[in-house]
């Protein structure tokens, strides 16, 4: 497997695009999450629900650190929390 190296100024640029979609996407995400939290609450009793609002939390935590998104970063570890919590009850 072949590993090509970029040239930083390719790479920040990528990078930078790469934020911008997240940012771009933030609110379609955030719509998701209380999509998730809805069908959630309408069957608790349902794993898959809260199974996939914690993979949304954890996805969301991971991609905001990547990028330096502190704040949202520490929201969505607060969601994760709160998802896994529900799933050991």
């Amino acid at each position: 497997m072949s590993h090509e190296t970029l040239p930083v100024a390719e790479a920040s640029e990528r990078i930078t695009r790469l934020r911008k979609g997240f940012v771009a996407r933030l609110p379609e995400r955030l719509n998701e999450a209380w999509r998730l939290l809805a069908e959630a609450s309408a069957a608790p009793e349902e794993r898959a629900g809260l199974e996939a609002m914690h993979r949304f939390w954890h996805s969301l935590k991971g991609t905001a650190r990547s990028f330096g998104f502190r704040e949202v970063g520490s929201a969505a570890i607060t969601g994760e929390k709160a998802a896994a919590h529900l799933l050991d009850d």
